[in-house]
């Protein structure tokens, strides 16, 4: 193909009736030079491609691998096609059942994860905290900031996290924690380790909104202006976070981010 677009994610709209076409013609030639049985059938949905770019945007961030799996495996669990739902409903609950035994007898020996553990640490080892970092963690009870070890990665029961990520197409700098009885979002900015106790420097992000009120799995926040963002201590307790992942998806107005758990929920002030 003579139309480089170097694997970005970035949909450029000029060129999508082109790819479009020279994606129509790669599989004519693909069906014409090989045996039919060389072929998936499923090819024949490349042909959307090109349309559903152009109405829906980056197919990288609408992709539904993860529901088509589960729904592949749901279907697997229909025993009846006659009941489908009663079939489903008592193979699930078997395959409850055989997950908890399973489960009882993986730990029986096995101890849990360790509440913190730090890793690829900052160059040289020692981190200096910043004049602000200093005074928010005087607030947390530190005195002493000399001996202050800086790390990126972190492993909190279980669940990775790592500083610098924000902007990247994998994103582990993400956080949430509890505030006055209210989910609230952070990015990551450094990890501290100042004698036994740990501590992170982040960035906040803005009250969470929820697009699908009631429903609290979809979360809607955006940047705090850096001016505002002194309004708020820039350094936690590391045991504040929770440790669960954080799936985020820019929204199309490039202000807004749509977050998401993966486990868990958010609380907040009824």
């Amino acid at each position: 193909m003579d139309i480089d677009i170097h694997d970005s994610p970035i949909v450029d709209e000029e060129l999508i009736k082109a790819l479009g076409r020279q994606l129509l013609e790669g599989l004519v030639l693909l069906e014409g030079s090989l045996p039919v049985s060389h072929l998936n059938p499923k090819l024949h949905n490349m042909i959307h491609y090109a349309a559903s770019t152009a109405r829906i945007g980056s197919l990288v961030w609408v992709s539904m691998n993860t529901f088509e799996r589960n729904n592949k495996r749901m279907k697997g669990m229909v025993r009846s096609n006659k009941n489908p739902e009663a079939s489903l409903a008592n193979d699930v609950q078997m395959d409850i059942a055989a997950r908890v035994t399973s489960l009882d007898e993986d730990l029986l020996g096995v101890d849990p994860p360790p509440l913190m553990k730090f890793c690829k640490p900052v160059a040289g080892g020692l981190y200096f905290p910043t004049k602000r970092q200093r005074y928010c963690m005087s607030l947390l009870g530190v005195e002493r900031f000399q001996y202050t070890r800086g790390y990126n990665v972190a492993l909190i029961r279980g669940t990775h996290f790592a500083c610098g990520e924000w902007g990247q197409r994998t994103c582990g700098s993400v956080f949430t924690t509890v505030y006055c009885g209210r989910s609230v979002y952070g990015v990551l900015e450094r990890f501290m380790l100042v004698g036994e106790e740990a501590y992170a420097a982040v960035t906040w992000l803005s009250t969470p909104v929820y697009p699908y009120d009631p429903i609290t799995l979809v979360v809607q926040v955006r940047m705090v202006p850096a001016e505002d963002q002194p309004l708020n201590r820039c350094v936690i307790r590391c045991d504040r976070i929770e440790p669960c992942g954080i799936n985020v998806m820019p929204d199309e107005d490039g202000v807004h981010y749509y977050m998401m758990r993966t486990r868990g929920f958010d609380r907040r002030i009824n």
